[in-house]
């Protein structure tokens, strides 16, 4: 399901450990992200590819990660530019 979002530029997001799972569907591959910021989520994300930014929101293209839940409301302030960023494009 993340690949058939990501394939079709849909806004695909994720917070904390969430991030991983991006990761693991390989939605990050050469792009900046960010994750909890435990050492073993570094390595993971990196491991597959992703670029680690330590900060709390990143946005890449349609793809919006997050470090932690305390985060949420920065977070969900990018998530909505994606979503209004994918409306203007589409008309």
């Amino acid at each position: 399901m993340l690949q058939t979002f990501d394939f079709a530029r849909k806004p695909t997001t994720a917070i904390c450990a969430g991030v991983i799972a991006l990761a693991r569907a390989g939605l990050l591959v050469g792009k900046a992200a960010t994750v909890f910021p435990a050492l073993q989520m570094i390595q993971e994300i990196r491991s597959r590819g992703a670029i680690y930014i330590p900060a709390e929101v990143i946005s890449t293209g349609w793809i919006v990660t997050a470090a932690q839940s305390e985060h949420a409301e920065l977070f969900a302030s990018y998530v909505i530019k994606v979503i209004e960023k994918r409306k203007e494009l589409a008309f």
